[in-house]
């Protein structure tokens, strides 16, 4: 979804510069994204005892350990792969949001310059990559898919967003035909049926 609403504006809206592009970006990502974080590092810090046992095994496992400043810093400035799942376990989808905003432009060019066959392929071929890799156990990821192996992945559905954003109204002529098949054929059904119980009722 990410990778359609971002190419949107690039094809069939106002041009966007980079910078611009990564500011927004920045602004609607990382800061809340930092906010959340140095949150949970503090309440972390305060009250994390251990967990609670009466929560669950999910639960009673988070907030557990001790203090690191490297996971800390890490957290801050999304750097390298990772462990996130025991101070604030649902920032996986923003690290990746983020990283990909980054190279965004890269997508773009491709999703512009190469036949859309191609760009599936490549989509494809990104996504084994990843997942032969995690079958491998090669930069296996120390949070939940967090690895820069685990972004690769998740490029591969930001190219397809940004290959249906470029390919948007000829997707919305081929559904209107699409429609418009499916009523004729209603029609033609409707009439069908009419007919044969005219003439059962007729009998």
């Amino acid at each position: 979804m990410s990778g359609f609403v971002l190419a949107l504006p690039f094809y069939y809206g106002k041009k966007q510069q980079y910078i611009p592009f990564i500011l927004k970006r920045f602004l609607r990502i990382y800061i809340p994204y930092l906010i959340s974080i140095l949150l949970a590092f503090l309440l972390f810090a305060l009250f994390g005892k251990g967990g609670i046992n009466e929560l669950g095994g999910w639960f009673s496992e988070k907030w557990t350990g001790s203090f690191e400043l490297s996971n800390f810093i890490s957290h801050i400035f999304l750097i390298g792969n990772y462990e996130t799942t025991n101070v604030n376990p649902v920032v996986w989808t923003l690290i990746h949001e983020m990283r990909i905003s980054i190279i965004f432009p890269v997508i773009l060019w491709i999703t512009f310059k190469f036949k859309p066959i191609k760009v599936l392929l490549l989509a494809a071929f990104l996504s084994i990559v990843s997942g032969y890799s995690s079958v491998y156990g090669i930069n296996e990821s120390l949070g939940f898919h967090t690895s820069y192996l685990d972004t690769l992945h998740y490029s591969f559905m930001f190219l397809i967003g940004a290959l249906l954003a470029k390919n948007i109204k000829t997707l919305i002529t081929h559904f209107q035909k699409l429609t418009k098949m499916r009523k004729i054929y209603e029609n033609y059904e409707y009439e069908c049926f009419n007919n044969i119980f005219k003439k059962i009722f007729r009998n």
